[in-house]
């Protein structure tokens, strides 16, 4: 029993859409572990976020939360 081929065509347009390479970015909520933005970077995320206990993020760059 294989996949139709509606369902093989949604996956790849799901893979097109949504991810990491895709139109539509996604990233996690919670950061969990010591984070440094680096000189003459640039880093982005998606709000709400949330920063566990003792957990410190460095910015020596440009960091915003959107």
């Amino acid at each position: 029993m294989g996949i139709s081929k509606q369902a093989a065509v949604n996956m790849n347009v799901i893979d097109n859409v949504l991810g990491n390479d895709g139109i539509i970015q996604t990233n996690g909520k919670i950061v969990t572990e010591n984070v440094t933005i680096d000189t003459n970077t640039n880093a982005m995320s998606i709000g709400p976020i949330e920063i566990d206990d003792n957990v410190t993020i460095t910015v020596n760059g440009n960091f915003t939360v959107v």
